[in-house]
């Protein structure tokens, strides 16, 4: 009975160890599963123009940028919030003189979605316009 108690004394104290490095690494393994970051564009309809460039950041610390270019006028608008996801939905808080809410669904990790003013799909013919792909340059 003396022998075994320091056995599973040792068993106890083992088990229980940690270290630093597998802390950080099951950090980054979260982060890489929860998280979601990178650049988006599309061209998006415009009722009274022929569209709107359309460019959307979402870092990795959640800041959200956004820069629309109406074509055919002279006008370029920036604005930024803050993203957060759950599963496959991107919501985006904007604060500020017009507090709103955008919504986007991740489509593939290529493709996001922009979604209506209350997170649901936009249909009809022109559903396929707001469709924003990953941009692919040295930046991200």
């Amino acid at each position: 009975m003396k022998n075994i108690l320091p056995f599973f004394l040792g068993i106890v104290l083992f088990s229980c160890r940690s270290t630093g490095n597998n802390s950080i690494n099951q950090a980054d393994t979260l982060k890489n599963i929860n998280g979601f970051n990178g650049a988006y564009s599309g061209m998006t309809p415009c009722a009274d123009c022929p569209g709107i460039r359309l460019q959307v950041n979402f870092s990795p610390d959640s800041m959200y940028y956004e820069t629309s270019e109406y074509l055919g006028r002279a006008s370029r608008f920036s604005d930024t919030g803050r993203w957060r996801k759950s599963d496959s939905l991107l919501t985006v808080d904007f604060s500020g003189r017009d507090p709103h809410q955008r919504f986007f669904k991740i489509v593939n990790e290529d493709t996001i979605q922009m979604l209506d003013g209350t997170g649901m799909p936009i249909n009809g013919p022109l559903a396929e316009k707001y469709l924003l792909k990953k941009s692919r340059t040295s930046g991200n």
